[in-house]
């Protein structure tokens, strides 16, 4: 191994590695957005930041919040792509920003080519990471 070569080995760019739980923010222009379908509402609502594993969001004030270990159904449209179904639970809930409701939704359900789907938009660059 020459002088700089252990300079070079660990310098390189590592690939990035999209874990799980890696979180990325939906950028202002190219919003990525979520419906829970059920008694409390088929609103639309921006999402906040989403990764494999779930998705956050917050509600409008008016919107009655699921409780926490809820089960919920959701429709996601991520951008430019066919929205899809999705089914979660209720993980976190809040009540923050003018008691705007605050959920943050683990997903229990998700069919593989919709998993393969949202990891597309993840990896596209699209979103921000923000982990």
């Amino acid at each position: 191994m020459g002088t700089l070569d252990w300079l070079i080995e660990i310098t390189d760019p590592v690939p990035f590695e999209l874990r799980d739980n890696t979180r990325f923010r939906p950028r202002p222009n190219q919003p990525a957005q979520i419906q829970i379908m059920g008694p409390h509402s088929l609103d639309v609502h921006e999402i906040r930041d989403i990764a494999l594993l779930g998705v956050a969001l917050y509600l409008r004030p008016d919107i009655r919040a699921p409780r926490i270990g809820s089960r919920v159904e959701l429709i996601l449209s991520l951008p430019g792509e066919r929205p899809f179904l999705a089914c979660g639970v209720v993980r976190h809930r809040t009540q923050v920003e003018a008691d705007r409701p605050f959920l943050g939704i683990e997903f229990t359900a998700l069919e593989a080519r919709r998993r393969e789907q949202l990891r597309n938009y993840l990896e596209s660059g699209t979103a921000q990471l923000i982990d």
